[in-house]
């Protein structure tokens, strides 16, 4: 399985943003959402592709 770079800069942006959550307070996790809820369409859109890709891949498909 590949992933383009710009791929790799998505699962390690979203790798990150896990791990601040991870270490916020319930506060601050519900101000978090606030602010973010809703408001980038293409970063899931992304994730959810490369999800996918994984998901194939696991399964033995091919993903190139």
């Amino acid at each position: 399985m590949e992933l383009t770079k710009e791929q790799m800069e998505w699962v390690i942006f979203a790798l990150n943003r896990e791990i601040d959550l991870e270490r916020m307070s319930d506060e601050e996790i519900l101000d978090f959402a606030k602010e973010e809820c809703g408001i980038d369409t293409s970063y899931i859109i992304s994730l959810q592709e490369i999800v996918d890709l994984f998901k194939t891949y696991l399964i033995g498909g091919e993903t190139k």
